[in-house]
């Protein structure tokens, strides 16, 4: 596996392991499809009005949204105690990203999601499994947190098809991420189990779907509405282009860094 031992080596990983990684983006794009079907079969997303009853969808978004809170900060607990296993990036991306998306549903009518106090503390939370994670992966090498990076930006070109299913409709959207997310599924994949070549060869890849899922997003948006400015594409292509390459890069003088450091208490 690519276990983090000693002096965080990385190494190639077994099938199964590498296929636990791969897993979580592929079932994020299979839950879209899944989410767009059920619109598809009730009329589209005008008629959840008529099937919510009192807050029967805010409690459930707020249920799923602690759970993935909870594995949040199992995580970030975790990789302080250094216990982090390389196949959790993406997963840990994967709960980052659909949080933020359950919080946004939830907040969407609301001026706060239970209580303004009980929201800040669920956003230091958020932000701080988030930062310590990600502070593990950097430390260990840029493969460590290309990966992580991956698990996120990733996801967040996923989203792009979910808002477009729940916004306008486009229910075209949904089978695009199904289909997306099985390539990006093997390309995690391919990250964890070869070279350092293919790893770079896979974060072009990653970056290459963002940049394809926001043009086919931002194009259908416009056909909806022509007059909605072309520039807004560049920008969800530049955001998550620099999250991903941004990410990675931090990670190449980590393990330098902490070699130093670890040297620097030796003596």
């Amino acid at each position: 596996m690519l276990e983090v031992k000693g002096r965080e080596s990385w190494s190639p990983a077994d099938q199964r392991r590498a296929f636990a990684a791969a897993l979580p983006l592929f079932l994020f794009g299979l839950c879209v499809a899944a989410i767009t079907l059920f619109l598809l079969i009730i009329g589209g997303p005008s008629q959840i009005v008529n099937l919510a009853r009192g807050s029967l969808w805010h409690n459930l978004a707020l249920v799923m949204g602690a759970i993935t809170l909870a594995a949040l900060v199992v995580a970030a607990v975790a990789a302080v105690l250094r216990r982090l296993p390389v196949w959790s990036y993406t997963w840990i991306g994967v709960g980052l990203t659909g949080l933020l998306i359950v919080l946004n549903l939830v907040v969407e009518d609301r001026d706060f999601v239970i209580s303004p106090v009980v929201d800040i503390t669920v956003l230091v939370l958020f932000l701080l499994s988030g930062l310590v994670t990600f502070g593990t992966a950097v430390s260990r090498g840029w493969q460590h947190a290309g990966l992580f990076s991956i698990g996120i930006c990733a996801t967040l070109g996923l989203s792009l098809c979910f808002f477009g299913v729940a916004g306008p409709f486009q229910f075209n959207l949904g089978l695009l991420a199904a289909l997306l997310s099985g390539v990006e599924a093997v390309l995690v994949y391919a990250y964890v189990r070869r070279s350092n070549t293919v790893r770079i060869a896979a974060l072009i890849g990653v970056g290459a779907a963002n940049a394809g899922v926001s043009w086919i997003v931002e194009w259908l948006f416009r056909s909806s509405s022509p007059s909605r400015d072309i520039s807004q594409f560049w920008y969800l292509v530049a955001i998550l282009t620099v999250l991903l390459f941004g990410g990675t890069l931090v990670g190449l003088p980590g393990r330098f860094v902490r070699r130093v450091l670890s040297r620097m208490r030796d003596h």
